[in-house]
């Protein structure tokens, strides 16, 4: 896969195009990049997105459910050929529908477009899914409207996505990305007090930008040194045992007992344990995690086992 920040870059006479901002790259995505895929054609898949998510242009505080880096990942393993990644800015956000559609015919060479039912473009957001087919008719392009993918009986969206992370549903946010939503980074060197208390961690601060579920206790799936653990993750300010107020990822990676600082630790967030609270005493922290880690551990080795 080829990421280019301008068309010319794309050596291609004729592309299929698709449409989107892919945050998070959940199964509607994956949906609409087949539909391409599946098409006799055989034409260069193009996915034309952004860096940014646009409603953060326009004043929104939106979180990304998926850093530049593992959205590329994820559209990689779709079999995406080009990734057109561009700013959402001022010229983006004034183009108007018809020069929007022009360009993707004359410069990335466009035969074939696919967007999501609800896609807009253009200024205003005037362009919809009904002027691409109308233009495609016109042009000569075969365009594809994608329908939505259900979940629980309404569209799965990144925005549903970030709603059911924010609500303490890892569970939901894993069947609408197709996979577990994950967070990463790079381990800090902390306290030492999980040690102290009998369950060392590993903790790192979460990306700037990237959305941080809601605070509490998970059960998840580490991986450390190119392998997976079960583990147990504390996401948010540990107020029984510190003061401040940065958001912190603490993990206690189930039979790991190698240094991690300065390693990269991915973590799959599975199961919802608990919120985090004050306890009344380190003691009775010390007896909630122990109960936490047992719970959870037998909970993951059903729902998620480890291969």
């Amino acid at each position: 896969m080829k990421i280019v920040h301008n068309y010319r870059e794309i050596e291609e006479s004729a592309t299929a195009v698709a449409l989107g901002t892919f945050d998070g790259v959940h199964v509607g995505h994956a949906m609409l990049i087949q539909s391409l895929k599946n098409r006799p054609s055989g034409l260069p898949v193009v996915v034309y997105t952004f860096n940014n998510i646009p409603a953060s242009y326009f004043g929104a505080d939106v979180k990304k459910l998926s850093t530049f880096e593992e959205k590329m990942e994820r559209l990689e393993k779709l079999g995406v050929d080009y990734v057109y990644t561009v700013d959402f800015n001022n010229a983006v956000a004034n183009e108007s529908q018809s020069y929007f559609c022009d360009f993707l015919r004359d410069c990335v060479h466009a035969k074939m477009i696919a967007a999501g039912f609800n896609h807009s473009f253009g200024k205003g957001a005037a362009g919809n899914g009904s002027y691409l087919e109308q233009y495609g008719r016109e042009n000569g392009i075969d365009v594809v409207i994608v329908d939505p993918v259900l979940y629980d009986g309404e569209p799965v969206s990144s925005t549903r996505i970030r709603r059911e992370l924010l609500e303490g549903r890892p569970e939901a946010a894993k069947a609408m990305l197709g996979r577990p939503y994950e967070l990463s980074g790079t381990v800090t060197q902390g306290k030492r007090l999980g040690r102290k208390l009998g369950f060392p961690t590993v903790n790192f601060y979460i990306e700037e930008g990237k959305l941080c579920p809601k605070k509490g206790v998970y059960g998840t799936i580490a991986t450390l040194f190119g392998k997976e653990y079960y583990a147990v993750t504390n996401v948010g300010t540990r107020p029984t045992v510190d003061d401040g107020n940065r958001v912190n990822v603490e993990t206690n990676v189930i039979g790991f007992t190698k240094d991690a600082y300065g390693e990269r630790v991915k973590l799959k967030i599975e199961l919802w344990q608990r919120p985090e609270r004050r306890f009344g005493s380190v003691e009775e922290l010390r007896r909630q995690l122990a109960h936490d880690k047992s719970e959870l551990l037998a909970k993951l080795q059903e729902h998620a086992p480890i291969l």
